[in-house]
């Protein structure tokens, strides 16, 4: 989650660093992102990313190649995600980050992480808002 005043610089830095990584098998250090750990993991990551992108993502940057017998999925950043894709419900646990924004309004953020709190971050300037967000966890409390 990102605040939508900087997601598209946020989202340009992200995948220009994502292209500058290496992806294969670890043989000698010389990679950034390895493999899947095994082949139904590969398959679970394969189903979130078709599942998001079939629902409207669109994938703003990927690195590496797809083979499953080799365990090695790319590393892919998605925009524009449904909330009630899988890669956003469920542990993915694999080489996808999506990218989501919310806004100033964040009733609507706040009910997506109530409702699915499992991870949460945040790049704001300021820290009032990670506080307004912080505090409406700890206080139950709505915007």
């Amino acid at each position: 989650y990102v605040h939508e005043s900087v997601e598209e610089a946020f989202t340009r830095l992200l995948c220009e660093g994502l292209r500058k990584l290496r992806i294969g098998r670890e043989k000698s250090f010389d990679v950034d992102i390895g493999l899947v750990g095994t082949a139904s993991q590969f398959d679970l990551v394969k189903h979130h990313v078709e599942d998001a992108v079939r629902r409207g993502a669109r994938i703003a940057a990927k690195i590496g190649t797809e083979n499953r017998k080799k365990r090695l999925y790319p590393a892919v950043i998605l925009k524009d995600v449904d909330p009630k894709s899988k890669v956003i419900q469920y542990e993915t646990f694999g080489t996808v980050l999506p990218v989501i924004p919310f806004s100033e309004g964040i009733k609507k953020t706040i009910a997506w992480f109530e409702a699915d709190p499992k991870r949460m971050i945040i790049k704001k300037e300021s820290n009032e808002m990670i506080d307004r967000i912080i505090n409406a966890f700890k206080n139950g409390s709505n915007f």
